[in-house]
C-alpha cells in the first residue's frame, strides 16, 4: 500500500517488482478486475473494501459510461473466464460478498434478486375451456393474462404473503381467501394447485427465481389441506346416444395425514356432492331411502353410482371398483365362512392414481362398464393416438432401413443381410491459449 514503508514489506534480496500506472492503493483498498462487453481488456478499479456492493456497481457503470437505469449485476470469474457465483448481497460490504484484493469479476447484463429473495412471474386465469366444447371431461385449456413486472419476495415468506400482495394489486383485500394459486408447467399451462394450509415457506416449497405461477379469483373462500385433493366430477350423459357428459363440478376431497384414500371414503363424498348438486341445480330429488329422508345426516342412500377415472393422455377410462372381500377359509374343506377380510386399495396409487385436477366420471347405476363412460370424443381420440403410434413405428422402420443402406450393408455367405457398423468420426477439441489471458 502507498502508506507502507520498505521495512514493513520485508523485501528479500533480488525481489522483482512491477511498476504499473494507476491509482495508488491505501490500506483497506481492493484492486478489482472487471471483465465486460464494453472493453476488450478488464477494467481495473480501486475501491474501499467496506463500500456496499450496490455502490461498486454504480462506480463501474460510471467508469464504463453505462446508463445508470440499465440492469447489470456482478459475478465471479472462473479460471477459464466463465461466469461463476452471482453476487447478490447488495446492501453488504465487499468483504461480506467474499471479495478480496485482486478478485476478477464479470459485469453481466440483466438483474438478479437480492440474497435470500426470489422473483415470481404471475399470470391471471381469465377463463378455461375444453376443445371440443362438449368434451367437458377432457383436460381444459387456460387463457392467461400476464401480470406486468415480477413479484419479489423473501424465500422465507409464506404463500399467504403472495396472496396478500395479489389482493393489494387488485385493490381488493377481501379477495385474499378466494385466491387459488397454480404451478405452471413447461407447456405454459397450470399443472397443479399450490396447497398452503400450514406455515410452508417459498424455500420449503423449493420455489426458484423467476418461477411462473397463475391465480384465479374464486366466488368462495378456499382452504386446501396439505393432503387434500381437488377433483373434477363429470356427471350424467346427454343426447340420444349418451355421447357427452352434461354437468361439470368440483369436489374438495379432504384427506388428513393418517387417512388412506379409500374407495368408501371417496364414494361417500362423491355421493353427497352429487345429491346436493341434483337438489340445488337440477330441481329434483334423487331416490333416497326413507331412513335418509328422516335423517339428512344418514349415509344410507339408495342412489347407486359407478365411478371411473379418466386418463386424458390415452383418452381411456378406468372403473374405480369397490374393495374386494376375501375369505381365508373359503378354499378349506369345512370352512365356516367367517373371518373374511376386505382388501383396501389406496386410490392415490396405481392403477387409479387420483391426483389434483384429475377427472372422475359419475353415472347412476351399478356394474357399469367402460363402454358406458366412453364418449364420441374418446373414441376419435383413441383412433388418432393409434394412427400417431403407427406413424412413429413406420418412421422408425424407415430410419433403420435408411441407416442400413447408408452403411453399405454387406451380404454374408449364406445370403443373409448384415447391418454394417456406423462410421467412426474424429473428435476435434479446441483448446484456448490460457497464457494470453491478462
Amino acid at each position: 500500500y502507498d502508506n507502507q514503508t520498505v521495512d514493513q514489506i520485508n523485501f528479500r534480496n533480488e525481489t522483482n517488482l512491477c511498476l504499473k500506472p494507476g491509482q495508488a492503493l491505501y490500506e483497506e483498498d481492493f484492486l478489482l478486475f472487471i471483465q465486460s462487453d464494453f472493453e476488450p481488456s478488464p477494467l481495473e478499479i480501486v475501491v474501499n473494501q467496506n463500500i456496499k456492493l450496490n455502490e461498486l456497481i454504480k462506480r463501474i457503470k460510471m467508469k464504463l459510461r453505462i446508463n445508470p437505469e440499465d440492469d447489470y449485476y456482478l459475478c465471479t470469474s472462473t479460471w477459464c473466464n466463465d461466469e461463476g457465483d452471482k453476487l447478490n448481497d447488495f446492501e453488504q460490504s465487499l468483504q461480506t460478498n467474499n471479495l478480496k484484493h485482486g478478485s476478477r469479476l464479470q459485469l453481466v447484463a440483466g438483474s438478479i434478486p437480492p440474497k435470500n429473495h426470489v422473483r415470481l412471474k404471475l399470470s391471471r386465469i381469465i377463463r378455461k375451456y375444453t376443445t371440443p366444447k362438449a368434451a367437458i371431461h377432457t383436460k381444459p385449456f387456460y387463457e392467461l393474462e400476464a401480470i406486468d413486472g415480477n413479484f419479489e419476495l423473501p424465500n422465507t415468506a409464506q404463500f399467504h404473503v403472495l396472496r396478500e400482495r395479489i389482493a393489494t394489486m387488485l385493490h381488493d383485500t377481501k379477495a385474499c381467501e378466494r385466491i387459488r394459486l397454480y404451478e405452471i408447467g413447461e407447456d405454459g399451462q397450470p399443472k397443479s394447485i399450490i396447497h398452503e394450509p400450514t406455515a410452508v415457506t417459498l424455500k420449503q416449497k423449493k420455489v426458484s427465481d423467476l418461477d411462473s405461477s397463475a391465480f384465479e379469483i374464486l366466488p368462495h373462500a378456499e382452504n386446501l389441506g396439505k393432503k387434500d385433493l381437488l377433483i373434477n366430477l363429470v356427471y350424467s350423459k346427454v343426447d340420444d346416444n349418451n355421447q357427452y357428459f352434461e354437468h361439470l363440478l368440483e369436489l374438495h376431497w379432504p384427506l388428513k395425514e393418517n387417512i388412506i384414500a379409500k374407495y368408501e371414503y371417496l364414494y361417500d363424498h362423491v355421493q353427497r356432492k352429487i345429491i346436493s348438486y341434483i337438489r340445488n341445480n337440477l330441481q329434483y330429488s334423487p331416490v333416497i331411502s326413507r331412513q335418509s329422508s328422516a335423517n339428512n345426516n344418514s349415509n344410507d342412500r339408495n342412489l347407486k353410482l359407478t365411478l371411473a377415472r379418466y386418463f386424458p393422455d390415452t383418452a381411456k377410462w378406468k372403473i374405480i371398483d369397490p374393495p374386494i372381500s376375501t375369505n381365508p377359509n373359503q378354499n378349506k374343506k369345512g370352512g365356516s365362512g367367517k373371518g373374511s377380510t376386505t382388501v383396501q386399495v389406496n386410490l392415490r396409487n396405481q392403477p387409479i392414481s387420483i391426483t389434483d385436477l384429475c377427472t372422475i366420471g359419475v353415472l347412476e347405476g351399478e356394474k357399469l362398464t367402460i363402454a358406458d363412460f366412453e364418449t364420441a370424443y374418446d373414441r376419435d381420440k383413441q383412433k388418432q393416438i393409434e394412427l400417431d403410434q403407427d406413424k412413429k413405428r413406420t418412421q422408425r422402420s424407415q430410419n433403420r432401413a435408411d441407416n442400413d443402406l447408408n452403411n453399405n450393408t454387406s451380404n454374408n455367405s449364406d445370403g443373409t443381410s448384415k447391418r454394417g457398423r456406423s462410421p467412426q468420426r474424429a473428435l476435434k477439441i479446441e483448446v484456448d491459449d490460457f497464457y494470453s489471458v491478462p
